[in-house]
């Protein structure tokens, strides 16, 4: 009985510590996803429609006819494409790879980091990224598209 309650003594606090850690990291992947684009941007917003086809490299231009630059987050790219296809990333990569031996298209870029995605996006008119909505300054990008945490997956 004593060896018990030493050991749930001892393991309690690492069940706090694991689920302290466990939110830590999981907190970003709950908030809302947004397309940014660059404020020259012509496109005011998006549907869903569009940003799929864009994304999955069935269209490739903006409104105004300029050759959209869809670029991935490597953090958030498994929720987005989920929303977007009803397809793990497994299924997407495959799709991409099809369309890339094949040479038909090339798949977005994917980049690590939020802040080299916002960059990006500033430098580039025609770039399009998803990213979580805490990281938007409304003053640097345009917001075309949201998905938020509650939405069911789009329905094509």
């Amino acid at each position: 009985m004593f060896g018990l309650l030493v050991w749930t003594s001892y393991f309690k606090p690492m069940k706090f510590i694991t689920l302290s850690l466990l939110l830590l990291f999981t907190s970003p992947l709950l908030a809302d996803i947004v397309v940014i684009g660059n404020l020259q941007n012509s496109n005011p917003v998006m549907s869903a429609r569009d940003v799929q086809e864009i994304y999955m490299g069935r269209k490739r231009a903006l409104a105004d006819n300029a050759i959209a630059y869809p670029i991935d987050n490597s953090d958030l790219r498994k929720e987005f494409y989920r929303y977007l296809t009803h397809r793990p990333i497994a299924q997407i990569n495959a799709y991409w790879a099809r369309l890339k031996f094949s040479g038909h298209r090339a798949p977005p870029e994917i980049l690590l980091d939020t802040k080299g995605i916002i960059s990006k996006v500033k430098a580039n008119k025609n770039a399009i990224a998803y990213i979580n909505d805490q990281y938007v300054e409304e003053s640097e990008v345009r917001i075309l598209f949201v998905i938020k945490e509650s939405d069911e997956p789009y329905q094509n």
